[in-house]
């Protein structure tokens, strides 16, 4: 039943609504046909048969249209008016059949005319007006009873067309207000963020030559007057990027993406970045995962970073004393719904007054007006937080006591994934196992030697601290004491058996002071997903960590590579110019596109650095003409977008259009190493010692903010796709990757059939054939996806299996973007 409603609601303009309606109408209609018999209010037993019939072919007729909405749930005019005709008219030959008895259901003729109108709009409001007063004055004009009440006929039938008209003159003034009121709201938007986008590029400038003067003699005095310019201008840049962020998501222009996400990896960094601010307020900044949680998801990671940053900043922000927690928590399946993820984050913090709770996700709304005095803000965090949960499929809610702190819950579909090359990790980290009865110290220790960690003991006459200090390599601790954890380190992982009867405020502590829980009848997967928790959590010994920005020509490999700026704004150009100048790179720069493609005929170079929004042409226009250029025989010469728009939509296009990468405003300075060395080849480049760049002005630069390359690995290996040109032409080439993309969508398809048969001999038979297919053309990472099939040795019912084919997909339509330009053969090489 369940999903035959789900699908008669597909259509999405309520008909399905007057549909049920129109069944439990009839349904009571056939109920007070009989009632009335029982009653004697029939003149005779005709009459009483007559009304029977007519009551069950309506709702005969009733069913017969619920089939027909269920069989096509599209919307359908026809079918509209047939389902109008059929009601107004039953209900006037109701009315002709059975005279005075009918006269109860009049007010069916308004539910017909008004449910039309408001659903469909004021032609239907208008047809079936008329239509209701027509059938209506059809059916009852000729009766007796009505011979003396003509006024009252009159005005019943008048009513009709009055009622049904004056709610369409409101129907519209109504449509007009929302429509003024979605075209202010719309122009708000567009007004923020186009406010908010041309205050980015001063502000990238400003951070940008604050990291660059942090290089230069300064004293003391200068030095944090310079580092309180550069906080509040990364501040600033936040809360921009907030309004950004806000007017995205308004505008419908924030997707989300399917991909695998490393849940440890993900709050890892969400620890350090909070862990910064919690450090020093004093705050104890804890996180734990159940064991029944898996570690790596299928979702939209960037959205999900986002929600945690906030709520935990927010929880960071608002407790001056005590400790933010953050628990994650897979919930089972069960008649509640689906599986979800459950993750809240808990603080002791000023918490929230309760008349302030329903508000405190609306935008630009604070608990209460001295909130923005005491801690500043713009009040947009939490609703971005609730719009990007929503578009996740989720839901975040918040139960708090002014004085004693918050919990945000967020809860979202669980959808189980797999680490990209089937990663399954190194295997158990060491295990110092800390339990008090020695029966189940012997069985645990067994259990984790056949599982493969390392165990280390500990004496009675020693305590815990002291085993780890004098341990050569970081432990985590496996423990039944959870009254023993307090002279434990505050960064030392602990996983905790789970006692009985532990509750309250003991419980509390227990969730803050332990990473992972295991029951009792924990199994072998569960003990080692919470061993996974507590290792990605152990503390990495620090060494001296150099400053990425001094000895700059170190961070180039020792050699000078020629980089093209393409880049219309002057202060940013300055700026790209200064980074590579101080990594040890020639470049040569350019205002647009066009000037781009031009000076991309005269010079070799070996990188591209491009912005995206320039006049003339902008680049993507220059991207796709100059790799359409490449088809025709030149070498594939990396190209890396410059950006301050982060969005996926943005990323996409880079993609398509034939960029290799995506660094976003203000560019880091390991950022931009990072992309050259992962994009040139290591041979590219030779140091020149007294070389000084050509061209530009010699200004300082711009350096780091917060972002880093976010494009993965290209898909393609061009080296691969030039060998192919060197075999045998452009003809050969276009032809040879032509029919892999032909013949590659048809493997995966046959894939997806062998996933869900569980045909696990079929499916490696058709991975093998795609994996040397892909190989060949240059598609190394779809091979190495085809390759990891062997490592995954279940596929019945595996969400898995499932998520891996999924990622298979995703690649496969990455690597057809990528090798489609290279299918058309110029016209010079057609002739031969």
């Amino acid at each position: 039943m369940r999903n035959l409603l789900a699908r008669m609601r597909r259509g999405g303009d309520g008909e399905h609504q007057i549909v049920l309606n129109r069944l439990a109408i009839a349904v009571i209609i056939l109920v007070y046909v009989v009632g009335l018999f029982l009653c004697g209010g029939f003149e005779d037993r005709d009459q009483f048969v007559w009304s029977v019939v007519c009551a069950v072919l309506y709702l005969a007729g009733g069913v017969a249209i619920a089939a027909a909405l269920v069989a096509r749930p599209r919307p359908s005019p026809a079918r509209r008016i047939v389902q109008m005709i059929w009601d107004i008219g039953f209900l006037s030959f109701g009315m002709y059949l059975d005279g005075v008895a009918v006269i109860p259901f009049y007010p069916l003729y308004l539910w017909a005319i008004l449910g039309y109108g408001f659903r469909f709009g004021l032609p239907y409001i208008t047809a079936a007006a008329f239509l209701a007063a027509g059938g209506f004055m059809l059916a009852v004009h000729a009766l007796p009873v009505w011979r003396d009440a003509g006024h009252l006929l009159a005005g019943l039938t008048l009513g009709l067309l009055v009622v049904p008209l004056y709610s369409a003159s409101l129907i519209r003034f109504l449509s007009n207000l929302r429509r003024r009121a979605e075209e202010a709201n719309r122009a708000k938007t567009m007004f923020l963020a186009s406010v908010s986008h041309e205050l980015r590029t001063p502000l990238n400038a400003v951070i940008g030559m604050t990291r660059l003067l942090n290089d230069t003699a300064l004293d003391a005095e200068q030095r944090e007057m310079l580092q309180t310019v550069r906080v509040a201008g990364t501040s600033l840049l936040g809360m921009v990027e907030g309004l950004l962020d806000f007017a995205r998501i308004e505008n419908g222009r924030m997707p989300v993406q399917a991909q695998p996400v490393d849940l440890m990896a993900l709050l890892n960094a969400v620890r350090r970045i909070a862990g910064v601010s919690a450090g020093e307020k004093g705050l104890i900044l804890a996180c734990h995962v159940t064991a029944r949680t898996p570690l790596w998801l299928i979702g939209d990671e960037k959205h999900l970073r986002d929600v945690l940053l906030n709520l935990v900043g927010n929880a960071v922000k608002f407790t001056a004393q005590g400790h933010v927690s953050i628990r994650v928590d897979a919930l089972p399946a069960g008649s509640g719904g689906p599986a979800r993820l459950a993750i809240e984050v808990v603080d002791t913090g000023i918490g929230i007054a309760q008349a302030a709770l329903e508000r405190i996700f609306d935008p630009f709304t604070q608990a209460d007006a001295t909130v923005i005095d005491r801690f500043g803000g713009s009040g947009l965090g939490l609703a971005i937080c609730r719009q990007m949960v929503m578009l996740m499929g989720g839901e975040i809610g918040v139960r708090s006591r002014e004085g004693h702190g918050s919990t945000f819950r967020v809860t979202l579909p669980l959808r189980i994934g797999t680490a990209p090359g089937g990663e399954t990790g190194t295997g158990l980290p060491p295990v110092l196992l800390w339990v008090r009865q020695p029966d189940r110290y012997q069985a645990l220790a067994a259990r984790l030697t056949a599982l493969g960690a390392r165990l280390a003991t500990v004496s009675p006459d020693e305590g815990v601290s002291d085993v780890l200090e004098r341990l050569e390599h970081p432990h985590i601790v496996l423990t039944d004491m959870p009254d023993e954890m307090l002279p434990l380190p505050a960064d030392q992982p602990v996983v905790l058996l789970q006692p009985s009867g532990v509750e309250g405020s003991l419980a509390e502590m227990v969730r803050r002071d332990s990473v992972s829980m295991l029951p009792a009848d924990a199994d072998d997967g569960w003990i080692g997903t919470a061993l996974a928790v507590a290792a990605a959590f152990l503390p990495v010994p620090q060494g001296d960590p150099s400053d990425s920005d001094a000895g700059g020509p170190d961070m180039s490999a020792g050699r000078s590579l020629s980089i093209l700026v393409v880049e219309d704004n002057i202060v940013n150009r300055k700026i790209l110019c200064r980074l590579l100048s101080r990594i040890g790179h020639r470049w040569q720069a350019v205002a647009n596109g066009e000037e781009a493609l031009d000076i991309l005929q005269e010079m070799p170079f070996d990188l591209v650095l491009m912005d995206l929004n320039m006049p003339v042409m902008n680049g993507i226009e220059a991207t796709k003409l100059h790799r359409f250029s490449e088809v025709g025989g030149g070498r594939g010469i990396p190209i890396v977008a410059l950006t301050a728009d982060g969005t996926p939509e943005t990323q996409k296009r880079c993609r398509e259009a034939g960029m290799d990468a995506f660094l976003l405003k203000p560019v880091a300075l390991e950022a931009l190493v990072q992309a050259i060395e992962a994009l040139v080849p290591a041979e590219a480049g030779i140091r020149h010692a007294c070389d000084r760049p050509s061209g530009g002005d010699d200004r300082p630069g711009r350096g780091e903010a917060t972002v880093v390359v976010p494009f993965p690995v290209p898909t393609i290996n061009r080296r691969l796709v030039q060998d192919l040109l060197d075999l045998g032409g452009e003809r050969f080439r276009a032809e040879v990757i032509g029919d892999f993309l032909l013949d590659a969508v048809e493997i995966v398809t046959r894939m997806d059939h062998a996933v869900k048969n569980g045909d696990r001999s079929r499916l490696l038979d058709e991975a093998h054939a795609l994996r040397s297919a892909a190989a060949n053309v240059g598609a190394e990472r779809l091979a190495a996806l085809c390759h990891e099939w062997r490592g995954i040795p279940h596929m019945n019912g595996q969400e898995r299996a499932r998520a891996h084919q999924e990622a298979i997909w995703l690649e496969m339509n990455a690597v057809e973007v990528a090798l489609r330009p290279y299918t058309v053969v110029p016209f010079a090489d057609r002739s031969s």
